[in-house]
């Protein structure tokens, strides 16, 4: 079965600024990081097989990164929205419920404290 080639990939300077800023930046997110590396790897032509090799990644995770980015730019490399269990909480109450902690909490640090004395310098 023939393999398919790999999408070329084409980057302006301000994209390649970004992914290397992303790669060397230490606040990073590591996935984000991986991704950058997979496309500036990708940029001079280097090959699936070369860039797994190197990057000690799966080929499929090369294949998807650069394919992604291939067709959507920067915008490919973001994560997706994943389904997960909502909130209980609606932004309201959830907003509610921290200002009155808020305003609570000098009261609970009195009542804490209620039974220590304090010795008050002289």
């Amino acid at each position: 079965m023939p393999v398919a080639a790999a999408c070329p990939i084409l980057l302006t300077v301000t994209d390649r600024k970004r992914l290397q800023k992303v790669t060397w930046g230490h606040t990073s997110d590591y996935r984000q990081r991986v991704r950058a590396q997979i496309v500036l790897h990708a940029a001079p032509g280097r090959s699936i097989a070369r860039i797994a090799w190197e990057t000690s990644l799966h080929l499929d995770t090369v294949r998807r990164w650069r394919h992604c980015f291939a067709e959507q730019g920067l915008a490919g490399l973001r994560d997706r929205q994943r389904p997960g269990r909502p909130s209980p909480f609606t932004p309201l109450p959830a907003a509610e419920a921290k200002v009155l902690a808020y305003r609570l909490l000098p009261r609970a640090e009195c009542l804490c404290h209620a039974g220590r004395t304090r010795s008050r310098p002289s």
